[in-house]
């Protein structure tokens, strides 16, 4: 059976016109078993960047915000030669998110939009371009009318920092909402227009003023979708996978085409994927019944036996959850996981990731069935300096909950951690 993400990309228009500089940006791609992958060439033209879409049938496609000297080489700021950090310009983004997926949260997200749009044209930034991001809402990228002549790469990238956190309090005055971290975050990746965004199937679009002033309904009917599997991805404690006649049935619901009425409930949950290196950190969940105390015993048990850093306690109606940051090679995630008496091992070995809610719970109508699970303390781990690497992406992902993450010296992994989407019949 062909795969559907490859035949798009062998067939489908890339247009990369909305991009400056295109040979200065850097490319990175998700792929479908979780990693992520960069190019290491210069992608001068749509027929170089097909090749690597057509060959590797990415789930998701990246473009960095930024153009650097060597894209291609790009690296971390820290522990890479300076040359394979040169920074030469970087375009302003402002990514418009409501969750959960629904026509009325994307309403809300593209009056948002065009408020922004209106404010930065009122200000005299040109607008490259406006996109549906293909999920929760949309992204605008505009040029940086700022300056920065510092001679240092890293100075320019911090003065560049300060102008934006100047920029997003004048946007926020205006209440308008955007998500500030990927303003400020000048090595931002950014997904692609005219690539498949794998949690909906929907494809990155850019959109004219003229159709993002359109009812969403609307613009969803005029946006190309690629029919994907859906992820395999059990809801807390259930080994079920989702069909993707569910996910189908959902959308048709929402968006006004009746077929019964089925019961439905979603959230968001993170993957225990580490990006960008082979290795998992582990999840541990526990239901209802089971007290505080016992989770508790057995998580000290399983720290102390497999050496694992602070583990973060978590608590919900659905039960207690925990997780640890150490990462982990696949067979030795699961024999952690074993042992703890963690309630999701049998899928964890069926599905060879773990899945956390990080979430609430909501009905298609968008009412509120569950919390987000909250945080509730730390169990404190070896010193850092005794401990295996521990995974950065989940590390940053936690102190924007302000989860009381402390800094460790051995810490891997590059990119964002993946957000995965459920939708479950009941």
């Amino acid at each position: 059976m062909t795969d559907p993400i490859r035949h798009f990309y062998q067939t489908a228009p890339l247009d990369l016109s909305c991009l400056s500089d295109l040979p200065h940006r850097h490319f990175r791609l998700f792929l479908q078993n979780g990693r992520f992958l960069k190019i290491d060439e210069r992608v001068r033209d749509e027929m170089r960047l097909r090749k690597w879409l057509v060959r590797f049938a990415p789930s998701d496609v990246y473009y960095s915000v930024s153009c650097w000297l060597n894209p291609e080489r790009l690296g971390s700021r820290y522990g890479t030669p300076l040359s394979s950090n040169i920074l030469i310009s970087s375009d302003l983004v402002f990514d418009i998110d409501r969750s959960p997926f629904t026509v009325r949260n994307l309403e809300s997200a593209k009056d948002d939009t065009i408020r922004l749009l209106a404010f930065l044209r009122e200000n005299d930034y040109r607008i490259r371009y406006c996109a549906f991001s293909g999920s929760k809402g949309f992204h605008v990228v505009a040029e940086d009318k700022e300056r920065y002549p510092c001679p240092s790469p890293y100075d320019r990238e911090d003065l560049a920092k300060r102008a934006r956190l100047r920029l997003l309090d004048r946007v926020t005055t205006e209440g308008i909402e955007v998500d500030r971290k990927v303003t400020l975050d000048t090595r931002r990746i950014l997904r692609l227009p005219g690539t498949i965004n794998s949690k909906t199937g929907y494809i990155c679009t850019v959109l004219d003023d003229t159709l993002l002033h359109r009812p969403v309904k609307e613009i969803l009917k005029t946006i190309p979708r690629v029919n994907l599997p859906a992820p395999r991805i059990p809801s807390s404690g259930d080994d079920t996978p989702l069909r993707g006649s569910r996910i189908l049935e959902w959308l048709l619901n929402r968006f006004g085409v009746r077929l019964g009425a089925p019961a439905y409930s979603y959230a968001s949950y993170l993957s225990s994927r580490v990006p960008g290196i082979r290795r998992l950190i582990p999840f541990f969940e526990f239901p209802p019944w089971i007290s505080l105390a016992r989770a508790e015993e057995n998580l000290r048990t399983v720290q102390q036996d497999y050496n694992l850093p602070d583990i973060y306690l978590f608590t919900s109606a659905s039960g207690i959850s925990a997780l640890s940051l150490g990462t982990f090679q696949y067979r030795r995630a699961a024999k952690i996981v074993r042992a703890s008496g963690s309630g999701d091992y049998n899928s964890f070995i069926r599905y060879r990731h773990q899945f956390f809610r990080v979430g609430s719970r909501v009905d298609s109508a968008g009412r509120l069935i569950e919390p987000a699970p909250a945080f509730v303390k730390t169990l404190p781990g070896e010193e850092p300096k005794n401990l295996q690497p521990v995974s950065r992406p989940h590390g940053v992902f936690l102190r924007t909950f302000n989860v009381p993450v402390r800094a460790y010296p051995n810490a891997h992994g590059e990119g964002d951690v993946m957000i995965t989407h459920t939708i479950r019949e009941h």
